[in-house]
C-alpha cells in the first residue's frame, strides 16, 4: 500500500518500504518469518485452493521484501531458500522413496544457487538496475563498505563480550 501511494500507509519520499514499523530492515524481518511461514503452509497444504493462496502469499511477501532493499534479508531469503529446497529433497517424500523428485530438488537448488548470483551480477549494469534500488543494492556488496565496517567492528565487540560472559551474557 505504501508503495502504491495509499494515503493511510504512510506515504514517504523514501524509496525504500518500511511500512508504519519505521525501519526497512525491521519489516525485511518481519517479511522474512512470514514468508517462510507461508512456505510451511504451502507445502503442507492439503488441497490446491490453499497451496494457491499460499503460494500468491509468498509472491507478496516476496515482492514486499524487494521493495524494503535490505541486503541482508534478500541474502538470508537466498540462502534459506536454498538450505529448505537441500532440506526437501533430501527428506521429501522419503517413505514413498521418489528419487526423481529429489533429484528434480536437487537440480532446483543447485540452479538457484549458481543462475541468481550470476544473474544479479549481469544485472547490475543495466537500465533494470537503475530502476531497482534492491538490485542496485545487492550488485554493490563490498566489505569495505561503511555499513559492512560497522557491522564488523560491531561484532568484534559482542565477541569479546560473549567470552567475558559466556554463559548468561549481559542482559
Amino acid at each position: 500500500m505504501q508503495h502504491l501511494g495509499v494515503g493511510f500507509a504512510a506515504p514517504t519520499s523514501d524509496t525504500r518500504l518500511f511500512s508504519t514499523i519505521g525501519n526497512p530492515a525491521f519489516l525485511a524481518g518481519f517479511l522474512l518469518l512470514s514468508g517462510f511461514w507461508a512456505g510451511l503452509l504451502a507445502w503442507r497444504a492439503q488441497n490446491r485452493t490453499w497451496r494457491f493462496v499460499w503460494t500468491a502469499a509468498i509472491v507478496a511477501i516476496g515482492w514486499a521484501l524487494t521493495l524494503t532493499a535490505t541486503r541482508g534479508a534478500l541474502v538470508g531469503a537466498y540462502a534459506g531458500v536454498i538450505v529448505l529446497i537441500g532440506y526437501a529433497a533430501l527428506y521429501a517424500d522419503r517413505e514413498k522413496g521418489s528419487k526423481q523428485r529429489r533429484r528434480h530438488l536437487f537440480g532446483g537448488a543447485l540452479v538457484i544457487l549458481v543462475l541468481l548470483p550470476l544473474l544479479v551480477l549481469g544485472l547490475a549494469r543495466t537500465p533494470l538496475a537503475a530502476r531497482s534500488l534492491a538490485l542496485r543494492r545487492l550488485a554493490n556488496i563490498a566489505l569495505t563498505d561503511q555499513s559492512v565496517q560497522s557491522r564488523f567492528f560491531l561484532w568484534r565487540g559482542a565477541w569479546v563480550g560473549v567470552w567475558e560472559h559466556p554463559l548468561v551474557g549481559y542482559g
